[in-house]
């Protein structure tokens, strides 16, 4: 059912722009994705539990605001204690986002370990009514074993790849591996599309205008927060004012990771 639910959504995308395909504004897929984490590791890992939901919900507004469609990565330790966050999880998946895995410690573990770890966090999402085919490796760890078990569990999109995160892998082309979307993180002189240093209308615009046609974007939940837990009411304001620029420059089409998987095996068809 989930499946079905998917294609359609992706067809009515599709069918409602339609007619600009010939515009002189032609539709920018934007993948909107938030590693959703209950800690923040640059201060010392310190546990954001009594904030996470406040965030959160904030972030759901905004995109309420914009008609947001996004993809959650949700950290496996997040996932494993589900049940302090099943509200805010049901809200997330209530408000039309998807829900996808986030992993750390990729290569601390064997290949049956890691399996085994991956299997579970998408068992705990059933839950929700939710297949998980969406994953992101913590610091973008990827590893041979771990893109073998995401193609044997039923993966479809891997947002691991960061270009020039690694001097030497600096490739941002989009493509299959087997039945994997590659997809990656939208990324110039290396800077990536986030909140951390600002100015992302500036890398927006240099990657719009250089003919990208789909961006990838990703922040944390934490990311609204100062290092004493109190909200950044400056970086909220930040993101209320991109997703304001953008919309009113270019023609943004928001996509799900699944839909842009959809999307994407579609345009591969005519190949």
């Amino acid at each position: 059912m989930q499946k079905e639910v998917v294609l359609i959504s992706f067809l009515f995308i599709l069918l409602s722009n339609i007619n600009e395909i010939d515009n002189d504004n032609p539709p920018v897929n934007f993948v909107v994705t938030i590693d959703w984490e209950k800690e923040r590791p640059e201060i010392g890992g310190s546990d954001i539990y009594e904030s996470i939901e406040e965030t959160t919900l904030i972030i759901l507004d905004i995109f309420k605001e914009h008609n947001i469609k996004a993809t959650f990565l949700v950290e496996y330790d997040s996932m494993a204690d589900m049940f302090q966050f099943e509200e805010l999880l049901k809200r997330i998946i209530d408000d039309g986002h998807e829900i996808g895995l986030h992993f750390h410690g990729t290569d601390w573990y064997d290949y049956n370990e890691l399996k085994t770890w991956i299997l579970s966090g998408k068992e705990k999402a059933k839950k929700y009514d939710q297949d998980i085919v969406s994953f992101r490796a913590g610091c973008f760890v990827m590893t041979d074993d771990l893109k073998r078990i995401l193609k044997e569990t039923g993966f479809l999109v891997d947002l691991s790849k960061a270009p020039g995160f690694l001097a030497w892998d600096t490739e941002d082309t989009i493509y299959f591996e087997d039945n994997l979307l590659i997809l990656p993180l939208t990324s110039t002189e290396g800077r990536y599309l986030n909140f951390y240093k600002g100015n992302m209308e500036e890398l927006t615009t240099k990657k719009i205008e250089a003919e990208y046609d789909t961006l990838v974007m990703y922040f944390h939940n934490w990311n609204i927060v100062n290092d004493d837990l109190t909200l950044n009411t400056e970086k909220i304001e930040e993101i209320k004012n991109y997703f304001t620029f953008i919309e009113n420059k270019y023609n943004i089409r928001y996509m799900r990771c699944k839909e842009y998987y959809e999307y994407f095996k579609w345009l591969q068809s005519f190949e």
